[in-house]
């Protein structure tokens, strides 16, 4: 397995993972997700912008996107340890291969990546409800940090995984 930076080729299976990600979500009763977002535009746009990733074998098994101290709807929250982060956004893994390790393949390669460019923590945030992205969080060291709001408002539970 390996992690690389997205092309536009892979959206649609990507979009295959995304919409297994909305199928499940909405079956716990979790509204993330439930609007159309994330769709193939938003996807291209984070090729575009050079902070998509996916993994893969044969085949992409997972993707996440990655940016560095911007992310604006995290500065409210004032219990963050680290100063210097990476954010993980968008999320998702191939439901036939969850549980896995694939998942945690993409936390540990993250991790190396941030340390690389002296990065001291990741930041990820996740639905209240999501309740098995929060246990995979926990069991992968993040610790919950409070809740941010997105830019429609609606309220997510932020984590921080500290690496240096």
């Amino acid at each position: 397995m390996q992690i690389r930076k997205a092309q536009h080729n892979d959206v649609k299976q990507m979009m295959v993972i995304v919409k297994q990600a909305q199928n499940d979500l909405k079956e716990m009763n979790v509204d993330q997700w439930q609007n159309g977002y994330p769709n193939e535009s938003v996807l291209h746009q984070d090729i575009v912008l050079n902070k998509a990733y996916i993994a893969e074998k044969d085949h992409v098994l997972g993707l996440m996107v990655i940016s560095y101290n911007d992310e604006t709807t995290y500065n409210p929250l004032n219990t963050w340890v680290k100063n210097t982060y990476m954010v993980i956004h968008r999320f998702a893994v191939e439901k036939e291969v969850q549980r896995q390790g694939v998942a945690s393949y993409m936390i540990q390669q993250a991790s190396l990546m941030a340390k690389e460019l002296h990065m001291e923590s990741i930041r990820i945030d996740t639905h209240e409800k999501n309740v098995r992205m929060r246990r995979f969080l926990e069991k992968s060291g993040f610790e919950e940090r409070g809740i941010i709001y997105l830019k429609d408002g609606n309220p997510r539970i932020a984590y921080e995984l500290i690496l240096i």
